[in-house]
């Protein structure tokens, strides 16, 4: 895409064509809450898990970040999603081809982030 940018460029398409794979976060969402306590018992009782996290964080990859900071990207990922898509139509022409797509993604993403909540 970014090599044949233009001002006639769709990225709607990218979002409504993925937004139903979302759907994958709800049952992961909706356990969040559990899972963070299970591990917050973990951490707080259990020496290798400790030394392994202590580990993980190290590793490049990780850039530093602990598990439970990655344990918390999906839950951030929609609401970040819907606020990308609505300053992208907020800075668009409003006579951008791609501003009804981009409002129907938006409408998507806020469906399936109603079902998380």
């Amino acid at each position: 895409i970014v090599t044949k940018w233009n001002s006639e460029t769709l990225l709607s398409p990218l979002f409504t064509d993925n937004v139903p794979k979302l759907k994958r976060y709800i049952k992961f969402i909706s356990n969040f809450a559990t899972g963070v306590e299970l591990q917050r018992k973990i951490k707080a009782t259990n020496s290798k898990y400790n030394a392994f996290e202590k580990q993980f964080t190290m590793q490049p990859e990780a850039r530093g970040l602990d598990i439970a900071s990655f344990l918390i990207m999906p839950v951030q990922r929609i609401p970040r999603y819907i606020l990308l898509l609505e300053d992208l139509v907020n800075k668009s022409e409003t006579d951008h081809p791609d501003i009804p797509g981009l409002k129907r993604s938006i409408d998507d993403i806020k469906t399936i982030s109603h079902l998380i909540n």
